[in-house]
């Protein structure tokens, strides 16, 4: 339950590819792949490190009675990976199409692949800070032991993620696969934030809002 509630952005790209192989010309799976392993870059560094960091130091915190802090622990997390995360996925959308080019743009990769995957890319870097603030939420949930309700969330994200894809795809091809991913990848982050609120298990302080 946990990987599931933990990966459901990889589920929706799994997804994608799928979808792509099946109903999107050829290149569709070539140019999505690697505009993922571009916005993957920020997420590995930032978010996976976080998060893997957040869990046990909340977990300790909520074991000694702490609740405050561990809020106060994942408001700092909040704040350092978007700190990083923001200018970061800025980055991607406002030179997409030079990155891809300089990078890829060689041999068979001409500079139509260059243009539809830098596309896809900005899609991606949209949903960035969804994919980095999910592994901040998550803890919160795992900490206390309820790996159900992050999954149930995952779930509906994916079910919108395919009905979405299935929707946009026939207006913006490829393109449409990546924006439907980072939309219920912000879809995902609304629910596990109001579960949390709800249950008085988080809340984001004034602090991190500056």
């Amino acid at each position: 339950p946990a990987a599931i509630g933990a990966g459901i952005m990889q589920i929706n790209l799994l997804a994608d590819v799928i979808i792509a192989a099946r109903l999107l010309p050829e290149g569709s799976v070539t140019w999505l792949f690697w505009a993922d392993r571009l916005a993957q870059l920020p997420l590995g560094v930032i978010g996976i490190a976080v998060g893997t960091v957040l869990l046990p130091s909340i977990s300790r915190l909520l074991a000694a009675g702490d609740a405050a802090g561990a809020t106060a622990q994942q408001n700092r997390s909040i704040e350092f990976s978007m700190l990083i995360t923001l200018p970061a996925a800025t980055a991607l959308a406002m030179i997409a199409h030079p990155l891809v080019a300089t990078l890829f743009e060689r041999g068979a990769f001409i500079a139509v692949d260059t243009h539809a995957t830098a596309t896809a890319l900005v899609a991606y870097a949209f949903g960035l800070p969804a994919y980095v603030i999910q592994k901040t939420l998550t803890p919160a949930y795992f900490a206390r032991g309820d790996t159900k309700t992050p999954v149930i969330f995952a779930s509906v994200s994916l079910v919108v993620n395919l009905i979405l894809n299935l929707i946009l795809i026939q207006w913006f091809a490829h393109v449409g696969l990546a924006i439907a991913t980072a939309i219920s990848a912000w879809l995902n982050i609304a629910l596990l934030y109001a579960g949390l609120v709800r249950r008085g298990h988080f809340s984001v302080d004034t602090h991190t809002l500056k």
